[in-house]
């Protein structure tokens, strides 16, 4: 098994793919034949697992650093990549041979949903003639995409950079063929994955399961596991040591997350690398990283140094022996205020006694449209095994009345009720905020995974300062949930593995 180099400053060599990526934001995905508006323009970015990684590491290093990718220097998108890796610093070396256009990737965003349509183009046809200083650091990015570059032909250029004193690491693709992998586990120094991808090489489907997997002499020396906004952790099979970390606290809802893994994996080597840093601290700039990435647009837009530095703060460390329970036993709440979250005003009884059925539809739920939207979301989010509940200050019982009479769907779907009447009060009578009555819905901090909604910056701010292990989601305008905020739960549930 491959052991970590702590000589800092290596020259780190980055083989990776690079691609334009062409965004689409749109409400929904058009029915076949059919036609969409689109919010806002079409874009074009540069992307690439390769392409996001060293535009990031560029910003920070001190030792040098090489990319070698494939695109075509003499096509709009070609020129469009050359502009930016030059812009940013970074030395390219073009595998090319066979002058194919270059890759790009269409990404359909969607609410709660990501779709892709991949040319791969130049980035299939890579060069796979690399040479490397001795010794360096070597990694790998987007390996699936590369139709020439074997699997026996990166053993033997790992084997060849481990044996000089250099060190390797490796971030996978999803949906990646991952039985390739499994002969470059030896001879890779730092692996950093998603929790899905290390289901996928393990052919495991649990944490304890994938941790023994990663345990064993033939993985790698360090195998670092994101679990997204449930942070990750860390299997050192020589020490048997489990690091977890929580993830940073975000002082503001996630603006795109793509990319959040390779921001990770570069803050990650520039500390584990670029400075000989020890994997506890690592770890930390990794999500850092990846946190302050989710707060830009683009996967290798500029990260701010002092959202960095202020989310390093926020991450916290913990070395667990066994290793953390598994995904699938820990219990997952989506927590949602009732007043212009649930529903699009203040509901008052007034409001339901004094209305038509119609008139209720169309004024406390936003309309029959958006009442249905309501009503699949929460079913969808039941059936896949999540607790939904309402915490808010207007009258459980006024709440239940308006599921009763004018939404069953939604009070069957919906669980527990806490209104005004439910929550705790403090010594002199008042209602606790809800960072302490939430306690009552989802347990003690650790106990469960949480995603909490609400129309009130009180609310949320107070959420997150004093529960930073709840995913507290503000609904913007005091309009009512709407995709914005549907697609932020749906992306908190899958990257913890809710299928």
């Amino acid at each position: 098994m491959s052991t970590p180099n702590p000589t800092p400053n290596l020259p780190i060599v980055v083989i990776g793919d690079v691609f334009l990526d062409i965004i689409i934001s749109s409400p929904s995905h058009p029915q076949p034949g059919g036609d969409c508006l689109l919010p806002e323009p079409v874009i074009e970015l540069p992307g690439g697992s390769g392409l996001n990684l060293c535009t990031h590491l560029s910003s920070s290093l001190s030792s040098s650093l090489t990319f070698h990718g494939s695109l075509n220097a003499g096509d709009r998108m070609g020129q469009v990549l050359t502009r930016h890796l030059s812009l940013h610093g970074v030395p390219f070396v073009n595998h090319n041979p066979l002058s194919l256009p270059t890759g790009h990737c269409v990404v359909v965003s969607c609410p709660g949903d990501r779709s892709f349509y991949t040319y791969r183009g130049s980035v299939e046809a890579f060069d796979p003639t690399v040479s490397t200083p001795s010794p360096c650091h070597l990694h790998l990015a987007g390996f699936s995409n590369f139709g020439s570059l074997s699997v026996d032909r990166m053993v033997s250029l790992f084997k060849k950079v481990l044996s000089s004193g250099g060190t390797t690491s490796l971030t996978p693709q999803w949906g990646e063929t991952y039985d390739s992998l499994l002969p470059l586990l030896p001879f890779i120094t730092y692996l950093i994955c998603s929790e899905s991808e290390a289901y996928g090489i393990s052919r495991t489907s649990s944490t304890s399961a994938v941790s023994d997997f990663f345990s064993s002499p033939s993985s790698p020396s360090n195998t670092v596991i994101t679990t997204g906004s449930g942070g990750g952790y860390l299997v050192t099979p020589s020490s048997g040591m489990h690091l977890s970390f929580t993830a940073p606290i975000l002082p503001s809802p996630p603006v795109d997350l793509t990319g959040a893994g390779d921001a990770f994996a570069a803050g990650f080597i520039s500390v584990a690398v670029g400075r000989g840093g020890g994997v506890e601290e690592a770890v930390k700039e990794g999500a850092a990283w990846g946190g302050a990435c989710c707060l830009v647009k683009g996967a290798s837009s500029k990260l701010s140094t002092s959202v960095v530095s202020s989310l390093r703060r926020s991450v916290v460390l913990t070395v667990t022996s066994p290793p953390p329970p598994s995904p699938s036993m820990i219990p997952v709440h989506v927590v949602l205020d009732y007043d212009r979250t649930i529903s699009c005003i203040e509901v008052g009884q007034f409001d339901l006694s004094s209305s038509s059925p119609g008139q209720v539809v169309s004024r406390v739920f936003g309309g029959m449209e958006r009442l249905k939207r309501l009503e699949g979301e929460v079913k969808k989010i039941r059936d896949m095994g999540v607790e939904v509940s309402v915490l808010s200050m207007n009258s459980s019982h006024v709440i239940r009345k308006s599921f009763t009479h004018y939404t069953k769907p939604l009070g069957e779907a919906v669980g527990k009720v806490w209104g005004f009447e439910d929550v705790p009060c403090n010594q002199i009578g008042l209602p606790e905020p809800k960072s302490v009555s939430i306690g009552g819905l989802v347990g003690k901090p650790g106990e469960g995974r949480v995603v909490f909604v609400d129309d009130s910056k009180d609310n949320v701010r107070d959420m997150r300062k004093n529960r930073p292990d709840v995913v507290s989601v503000l609904v913007e305008g005091g309009r009512g949930m709407e995709d914005r905020e549907w697609g932020i739960i749906w992306e908190t549930l899958k990257g913890w593995g809710v299928r």
